[in-house]
C-alpha cells in the first residue's frame, strides 16, 4: 500500500494541528520548567545560607568560595536536568503517542495521521527521525546552559534564549511545512506523510 491510494491532508489542518500540539506542549513544558525553577531557588538558598553559616564559622573565604562552586554546579545539573525533561516531554510526545495509529492530540483532532511513504504505519525509528528535526536545537541549548552557569552575566538571559530558539525552529518547521506542501523536514528525513485518518 503506498501513499496514492490515501488522500494527503490539507496544509491548513496540519498547521492546525501543529498548533494544538505545541500549546499543549508548551503548557506542559511550562510545568516543568516552573517546577525547575523552584527547586533551583530552594536549593540555592539552602547552599547560600549554609556558605554564609559555614563563612561565619569558619571566619574565611574559602568556606564562601566553596560553596560558590558547589552552587555553580548545583545550577548546572538543574539546567541541564530540566531541558532534559522538556526534551523527555518534547519527544516523548510526539515518537509515543504517534505508535500504532500515527496521532497525536492535536492530529487526532484534525483527524490526519502520521504513516509510512509506503503507506502503512510509521515505525518507531520513522517516529524517532520526526522528532529529531522538532528538537534538532537542543544540544545547542545544552550548550547554552552550561555556559550560562560558568558564566554569571549570561545565566539570566540563556532560558529565555533558549525558549526563544526553540520557538524560533518551530517557526521554521511550521514555514516549511507551507513552503513545502504540507512536507515538513521530519517527513523527508524519516519519508513519511501526514494523511487523512
Amino acid at each position: 500500500m503506498s501513499t496514492a491510494n490515501q488522500s494527503n491532508c490539507s496544509t491548513g489542518d496540519r498547521l492546525l494541528a501543529f498548533l494544538i500540539d505545541f500549546l499543549l506542549l508548551g503548557f506542559v513544558s511550562a510545568i516543568v520548567y516552573l517546577l525547575f525553577w523552584a527547586i533551583s531557588a530552594v536549593v540555592g538558598g539552602v547552599v547560600g545560607v549554609a556558605a554564609v553559616g559555614a563563612g561565619s564559622a569558619a571566619g574565611s573565604d574559602a568556606a564562601l568560595a566553596g560553596a560558590s562552586i558547589v552552587s555553580i554546579a548545583i545550577r548546572a545539573i538543574l539546567g541541564i536536568v530540566k531541558w532534559t525533561a522538556i526534551f523527555g516531554v518534547l519527544g516523548g510526545y510526539f515518537v509515543f503517542l504517534q505508535r500504532g495509529d500515527g496521532q497525536s492530540l492535536g492530529k487526532s483532532l484534525m483527524d490526519i495521521k502520521v504513516v509510512s511513504a509506503d503507506g502503512g504505519a510509521a515505525t518507531r525509528n520513522q517516529l524517532i527521525k520526526r522528532t529529531a528535526m522538532l528538537v534538532a536545537p537542543f544540544p545547542l541549548v545544552y550548550l547554552m546552559v552550561v555556559a550560562g552557569t560558568i558564566i554569571p552575566f549570561i545565566g539570566l538571559l540563556i532560558d529565555p534564549l533558549a525558549g526563544f530558539i526553540l520557538l524560533a525552529w518551530l517557526i521554521v518547521e511550521a514555514v516549511v511545512l507551507v513552503v513545502r506542501d504540507g512536507s515538513r523536514l521530519g517527513d523527508s528525513v524519516a519519508n513519511t506523510a501526514v494523511v487523512d485518518a
